[in-house]
């Protein structure tokens, strides 16, 4: 009799295990079949997208036309329908994102050691990223590029005397020292055909898109009166070798490269340069108080002409770095004393907020 009773509990507790086990199953199942259609992925989900889902091609009016910094410190590519893809996880504190002329490579600098940066490259078609520099065990690591072609890179490293302008070539992956330099990269033209290098006390030095110097600012004078000038900023007109230069206490003149005459225009030196919009013109703009003025200036016509005028609740500031112009619109980052910042798209008569930037630390875009 006990013997029956001992087979009878081990008959219902295998008849127990069965349904749990049983229970368990169905209910994974179940879940799997939620997941499988739940429209809503997590957020890793699109790291890890197959690539047909989205196009990679960048060239110019390609699929993404943004390269961003997000605030996570992560890379991600984005257009103006605001799809997005990200392309680095990885997490170097990021900065000074670029694309490449032809938008088939995105260039940026990110730490490989204790205040130390290098220049990394994705490559949009293969989809890998390289490291272009190496400056781990140096003293000093890159603290400016630009890109000058397709592939090529002129950056900045070191400290004078011993701080030089470097040419790095994407496919041979060779570095040459090009120039030794004092001062940083000021301004780059829109043709890319020129580098304008300046120091605290020297005037601006011209080099070419091979990082070789061209010639020194110096030595210019007035037209009207000849008196000397010294120039404080130099940049070139869209498309061309003419210059819209900037004198030490703030006057305006214009000039062809490899002159020694300059002539003085009637822009106000309250206004400040934001992109040349062609081989004649310059947009620019004024701040006074909490008002924001946005201008274009013809050399040509020696004439301004305001298009914008904008009245803010809070002081602000432009970032001109990462402004920038596309045909006649304006792409401008305006950050307020609150640390607050908002981006704004100026056409010929309208100012607007552009929420597809909201949120981004730092922005490229192919010129």
């Amino acid at each position: 009799m006990k013997d029956k009773k001992v087979i009878f509990i081990g008959v219902i507790a295998l008849v127990i295990c069965i349904v749990l086990l049983a229970t368990i199953l169905l209910l994974s199942l179940l879940s799997g079949m939620n997941n499988t259609n739940n429209t809503n992925p997590p957020v890793s989900t699109p790291v890890s997208l197959p690539v047909n889902i989205i196009d990679l091609t960048n060239a110019p009016g390609g699929r993404f036309e943004y390269a961003v910094i997000k605030p996570d410190d992560t890379i991600e590519l984005k257009n103006k329908m605001n799809e997005r893809f990200i392309i680095g996880l990885e997490k170097r504190e990021w900065k000074s994102l670029s694309w490449s002329p032809d938008g088939k490579l995105v260039a940026t600098l990110g730490k490989s050691a204790e205040d130390i940066y290098d220049i990394y490259i994705y490559n949009i078609e293969s989809k890998t990223w390289s490291t272009a520099t190496d400056y781990r065990n140096f003293e000093d690591g890159v603290d400016q590029y630009v890109w000058t072609d397709n592939n090529t890179i002129l950056y900045t490293q070191g400290q004078a005397p011993n701080r030089w302008l470097h040419r790095f070539n994407y496919l041979s992956k060779e570095i040459l020292k090009a120039s030794n330099i004092l001062g940083n990269i000021v301004s780059v033209s829109p043709n890319r055909n020129f580098v304008v290098i300046k120091d605290t006390v020297s005037a601006p030095e011209i080099y070419d898109s091979n990082g070789v110097k061209l010639t020194t600012v110096a030595n210019i004078r007035d037209l009207e009166t000849q008196s000397p000038i010294a120039f404080s900023q130099v940049e070139f007109f869209k498309d061309s070798d003419k210059i819209l230069a900037k004198t030490l206490t703030n006057s305006y003149y214009k000039m062809n490269l490899g002159d020694t005459n300059a002539v003085v225009t009637t822009l106000p030196s309250t206004y400040q340069t934001l992109c040349s919009l062609s081989d004649n013109s310059f947009g620019v703009f004024d701040i006074d108080g909490n008002t924001l003025t946005y201008a274009t200036f013809n050399s040509r016509d020696d004439l301004l002409n305001i298009l914008v005028e904008e009245e803010f609740k809070k002081p602000f500031s432009i970032n001109k770095e990462l402004s920038y112009c596309i045909n006649s619109t304006a792409y401008i980052k305006v950050e307020f004393t609150d640390l607050t910042t908002k981006w704004y798209k100026l056409t010929n008569t309208t100012l607007e907020e552009d929420l597809v930037l909201v949120d981004n630390i730092e922005i490229a875009i192919i010129k």
